[in-house]
C-alpha cells in the first residue's frame, strides 16, 4: 500500500518532450528508486523498467511514443524502508509528426561550366514534392555512395524545392534522399531515395 506521506515528499515533477521521447523527472524528499505508470488514461496500464538506484533527483525516459498522442502519468518511489510512495496524476502530449517528403525520381545530370578549359565538372539537379505540413521552414539534402544506407548531410536550411550538387566525382553513383524541417527544428524521415550514376 502507497504510504500517506506528506505532499512535499514528491515534487518538481516536470516532462520535457524530444522527438517521440518524454522525460519524466522529479525530486524525493528522501533517497527512493525510480519508476513511471503511463497510458492513454488514468488507469496507465504500463509501467516502466525499475531504476534501483536510490537517488533524490530522478529521471525517467518513455521511448517510441507515437505523435499527437495525450498520455496520463504518475511516478512511484520506495525508500531504503521499502516505503512506497505515488504520486498525483499528470498528462502530457507529444508533438505531432513532421510530415516527409517525396524526392522526384527523375534526376537530371547538367554540365556546368565554371572555367573555360576542360574537363567540365557535372552536376546534379534534385527536385522534390513540398511537405503539406505547413509549419515546415527548409529541406535538409543527404547523400551516400551506398543504397539504402551511410547517408552524409550535403546541404541544410534549402529554402526551396531544389537543391544542384556540384561536388560529384566522375565514375561515381550516388543516392539521395531529402528530410523536411519544421519550425521547431524537428525532421522528418528521409525520402524515398533517387540516385545518380556521373558519367
Amino acid at each position: 500500500m502507497p504510504a500517506n506521506l506528506p505532499p512535499n515528499w514528491i515534487g518538481g515533477v516536470k516532462v520535457s518532450l524530444t522527438g517521440n521521447t518524454a522525460s519524466i523527472s522529479w525530486t524525493t524528499a528522501v533517497p527512493a528508486d525510480s519508476q513511471v505508470e503511463y497510458g492513454p488514461t488514468a488507469l496507465y496500464g504500463n509501467i516502466t523498467a525499475l531504476a534501483t538506484a536510490r537517488v533524490t533527483s530522478h529521471v525517467v525516459a518513455i521511448q517510441s511514443l507515437p505523435a499527437a498522442s495525450t498520455y496520463h502519468f504518475r511516478v512511484r518511489c520506495r525508500d531504503s524502508d521499502g516505503v512506497l510512495v505515488i504520486g498525483t496524476d499528470h498528462t502530457f502530449v507529444t508533438a505531432q509528426a513532421v510530415s516527409a517528403v517525396e524526392i522526384s525520381p527523375a534526376v537530371t545530370l547538367q554540365t556546368i561550366k565554371l572555367q573555360p578549359s576542360p574537363p567540365l565538372p557535372h552536376a546534379v539537379s534534385l527536385f522534390w514534392r513540398a511537405s503539406l505540413d505547413s509549419h515546415i521552414v527548409s529541406y535538409s539534402m543527404y547523400r551516400s555512395t551506398v543504397s539504402g544506407s551511410s547517408y552524409g548531410l550535403s546541404a541544410s536550411a534549402i529554402g526551396g524545392l531544389t537543391f544542384i550538387d556540384q561536388s560529384v566525382q566522375s565514375g561515381t553513383t550516388y543516392y539521395y534522399v531529402v528530410t523536411a524541417v519544421d519550425d521547431q527544428g524537428r525532421e522528418s524521415a528521409f525520402s524515398n531515395e533517387t540516385m545518380a550514376a556521373i558519367p
